[in-house]
């Protein structure tokens, strides 16, 4: 049995904790009127769980034009999104992404590493995993739907 045959998260158990924006204005982010969704994580997941968890969290308080080109915040179905993809796909073998925010709202988990180019958005605009491989010269885009089995096969390259 492969340890990619049952999704991290039904392996231990922890406790990590996301908060949510319940409500922004125009043009700002109001980090006291937010709503803690407490996650119940069974697992041993990859170490770098929490951190990543965290990582999105802090992406939730940035305000309009972050970028100063006109973007916009974080949004909680974005951010809620790439929390559930990770709980699903944090396997102990795979190496630590890169999560950055997107200028439409929407977030990015990212790995770049054995040769590969990973990119999975999580946004309303463009939603999708690129993939390119600087080994062959290829490169593709699939839904973020196959996001998931693509990362499986893409694991042994990916790892820490």
């Amino acid at each position: 049995m492969s340890p990619f045959d049952t999704p991290p998260q039904f392996l231990t158990e922890r406790t990590i904790r996301v908060a949510q924006p319940l409500a922004r204005d125009a043009g700002t982010s109001n980090a006291k009127q937010r709503q803690v969704i407490a996650l119940q994580v069974q697992q041993p997941a990859a170490d770098w769980l929490r951190s990543a968890v965290q990582r999105i969290e802090n992406l939730t308080t940035l305000a309009r034009d972050w970028n100063s080109y006109g973007s916009h915040p974080v949004t909680a179905e974005a951010a809620l999104a790439a929390v559930r993809f990770l709980l699903d796909t944090a396997y102990r073998e795979l190496g630590a992404p890169a999560i950055v925010p997107l200028p439409d709202g929407g977030v990015q988990v990212e790995w770049h590493r054995g040769g590969l180019d990973v990119e999975i958005a999580f946004s309303e605009d463009e939603p999708g995993i690129y993939v390119e491989d600087h080994e062959t010269g290829q490169s593709f885009e699939r839904s973020l739907g196959e996001a998931a089995t693509l990362l499986v096969q893409l694991s042994p390259r990916l790892s820490s």
